[in-house]
């Protein structure tokens, strides 16, 4: 584990550190399931998925704990009756294979006792012939880690092919495969014909954080070694534990403010929530952005931790070699080789040293690029040695960092090298290291990447991995030029459609715009004047963005005809429809009916509105509770008889009665995306909400929210 001068490295027992994940399942899957085991524990995940007698793959984001979570599956199955937990009934054989070993281009790829022996070859060699016996078990586990780490996709391919043969072929052995989701992508044919139970690893909750840092930092106190008598070892151990406590809580306070609500969001994620403690312990500050927690870290990992060892043991051996400054210059390039050539997250010993050495010369002429890499492995444990022949970065997140880095700082500012890096737009091999490079951009780079991208293919018609990545670039980007934006929009050579100024205008401007506590002004005036000048169909969109985005000023100008919009749903269109002026017989009801005119929400209520509503049940939206207090609107809940009886003795009608079962769920918790998992008595409420903050701020009883009815629909 990473400490630091008064935590030093030190080992620690997975059992003891892990947090158990929240695991999902895929949609389809969930009419398979129980009810309450939708979002399922570590263990529950694993004996559920054996139990239908399929394998698992189990999707996540980078450092989302995939591999960590495939460990502790490891020391389960071997400590005690531990395994149990994990649904086996007996001792279980654990097997861990890293994919990344598969994928060498060209490779061939020979039966899974053959990889499984060979992997053994550097330690103590066990024979494809026991490996074959032991896959003949209904007590082993095999664990295929990282199949996202072979990036070349046709590879990538053949070894989704080789799994199948391999999940088909030993039958009687569980199987538990991980990658990234953005790795396994149907539309790039990675896909496995085994049809496994799909898992998806969803972010920590704030219980998870807590407990998270609390376990680590109490594990990190308590095996440091003891020196002392021992008739005091008990108060020295509760001494610590006190120390521990007190640590992990001041964090877990400095994460719950309102104005580190960015970084809120981040250590959501257990490796940076990781990276966050260690920064915490020295500099007492949290770092705002993504970026900024990798180059932090680096410092720290890099110079600053081996430089407090060598202050206080005055032992001037213990000094980094070379400063934070001077590492990061001789592994930025080596970094962008490796994105580069492009073959595994493992590279040749002689390569890196060769990489190194070139930046050396330059920085510290009397080091060799050996000795600099073995000081990389046993001084900071960013890179690790693999076999005896190769190296590899502990998480790979680093190396993707510090390649972005090395995109913005000097090679994507020559004109003729834009293209050749907009030509990795939408290959997930490249998307971490693009999300780097875009936030480490200065306003020059980031408008020739943007006219690059325009030229390119990629937004003829991108697909929507293609404007899921755009959104997510443009949410980080620092300095914004809109020179390149305002012109591909404003064209009027009619040669770029509506639908591509519709992705610029929603997964370029609206996400700069909506950046907190600086949006980018730039961008949404850009949005106004296309308001005001463009045309066709995205027109009508830009006019969207300005009202949501740019206040009620601009109401007048962007509402269409006929249509209403609601200051107290955050601008939300209702648009007017008008009735059949006739009876007519609605066939879902067998009757005759005669709707009247009315208006209907132009889109459906996306996650966005309706957590307000949540939050304000939870007394966290002080401006609506102000407009309405809360007792009122419960009151008006209690006195609705079908509300009423959903409720039953749930007292408080807050967040757990009403929010959405897929709130968190990584597939439907975008802000812009329709709420979905929220019951037909919650929808009720929401409407019954907006009915009441009408009626109390405008003093009229006409305006009802309702849902539609059949013969409306």
């Amino acid at each position: 584990m990473m400490g630091s001068g008064e935590i030093p490295n030190i080992e620690v027992p997975t059992l003891d550190t892990f947090v158990s994940l929240r695991i999902t399942t895929r949609v389809e899957e969930e009419e398979k399931l129980p009810q309450p085991d939708r979002v399922l524990t570590s263990e529950k995940a694993l004996e559920i998925a054996r139990a239908s007698g399929r394998a698992v793959l189990i999707l996540g984001d980078a450092g989302s704990g995939k591999t960590t979570l495939l460990k502790y599956y490891v020391m389960s199955c071997l400590s005690g009756e531990r395994y149990r937990d994990l649904g086996f009934t007996e001792p279980p054989l654990p097997i861990l294979l890293q994919l990344r070993q598969l994928g060498e281009k060209g490779t061939t790829l020979k039966g899974l006792p053959v990889h499984l022996s060979q992997s053994t070859s550097n330690h103590e060699p066990i024979s494809e012939e026991c490996f074959r016996s032991w896959l003949d078990r209904p007590t082993t586990l095999v664990m295929l880690d990282g199949l996202d780490e072979i990036c070349n996709v046709e590879q990538r391919q053949k070894v989704c092919r080789w799994i199948d043969r391999a999940v088909q072929t030993y039958k009687r052995c569980s199987f538990v495969i991980t990658s990234r989701r953005t790795g396994y992508r149907r539309a790039d044919k990675i896909q496995l014909a085994c049809h496994p139970v799909e898992l998806q690893v969803e972010d920590f909750t704030q219980e998870q954080q807590a407990e998270f840092l609390r376990r680590w930092f109490l594990q990190a106190y308590l095996n440091r070694p003891y020196t002392g008598a021992e008739n005091r070892r008990s108060l020295w151990e509760q001494s610590l534990r006190e120390g521990a406590v007190e640590r992990a809580n001041t964090i877990i306070e400095q994460l719950t403010k309102p104005d580190n609500k960015a970084i809120q969001e981040l250590t959501r994620t257990p490796l940076i929530l990781q990276i966050v403690a260690i920064l915490w312990k020295d500099r007492k500050h949290l770092p705002k952005a993504r970026s900024d927690l990798y180059r932090n870290a680096l410092n720290y990992l890099l110079f600053d931790r081996e430089a407090e060892k060598a202050i206080d043991s005055d032992n001037e051996s213990l000094k980094p070699r070379l400063s934070a400054d001077e590492s990061l210059r001789v592994l930025r390039p080596v970094c962008l080789w490796m994105q580069e050539k492009k073959q595994s997250d493992e590279v040749g010993k002689k390569a890196f040293h060769s990489q190194a050495r070139t930046k050396l010369k330059s920085i510290a002429g009397d080091m060799d690029g050996q000795t600099y890499c073995q000081d990389l492995c046993d001084r900071t444990g960013l890179i690790a040695e693999c076999g005896t022949d190769h190296y590899m970065f502990c998480h790979k997140s680093f190396r993707e960092y510090l390649a972005g880095v090395q995109l913005a700082t000097v090679r994507a500012k020559r004109p003729e090298r834009i293209a050749a890096i907009v030509e990795h737009f939408g290959d997930d091999w490249w998307d971490e290291c693009l999300r780097f490079m875009m936030a480490e951009a200065d306003d020059k780079l980031f408008d020739h990447f943007m006219k690059a991208l325009f030229k390119s293919t990629h937004m003829v018609a991108p697909n929507d991995r293609q404007k899921e990545l755009l959104r997510v670039l443009m949410s980080e980007v620092k300095e914004v030029s809109t020179d390149a934006l305002k012109a591909h929009l404003l064209d009027r050579t009619g040669q770029i459609s509506d639908e591509q100024k519709t992705v610029i205008l929603r997964d370029c401007l609206r996400p700069m715009g909506r950046r907190s506590p600086h949006p980018h002004r730039q961008a949404l005036s850009v949005v106004r004047q296309f308001a005001e000048e463009g045309t066709g169909s995205a027109v009508a969109v830009a006019r969207e963005i300005v009202a949501e985005d740019m206040g009620e000023d601009m109401l007048e100008q962007v509402s269409s005809v006929g249509s209403l919009r609601n200051p107290l749903e955050l601008n939300a269109e209702y648009i007017f429809i008008q009735g059949p002026g006739r009876p007519f017989v609605c066939k879902a009801t067998n009757k005759e009916e005669s709707p009247s005119d009315l208006h209907v929400a132009k889109y459906p209520v996306t996650n966005k509105h309706y957590r307000r509503f949540v939050r304000y049940l939870d007394a966290q939206e002080p401006e609506l509770t102000d407009l309405l207090p809360l007792d009122r609107f419960r009151a008006v809940l209690s006195r609705d008889k079908e509300t009423d009886a959903f409720l039953g003795s749930d007292e408080t009608q807050g967040r757990a009665s009403f929010q959405s079962r897929y709130d968190d769920h990584k597939d439907f918790k975008g802000d812009d995306q329709p709420v979905v998992g929220v019951s037909w008595y919650a929808a009720r409420a929401y409407c019954l909400w907006l009915t009441e903050l009408e009626r109390t701020v405008k003093s009229d009883e006409s305006t009802v929210y309702r849902l539609p009815n059949d013969a409306e629909w």
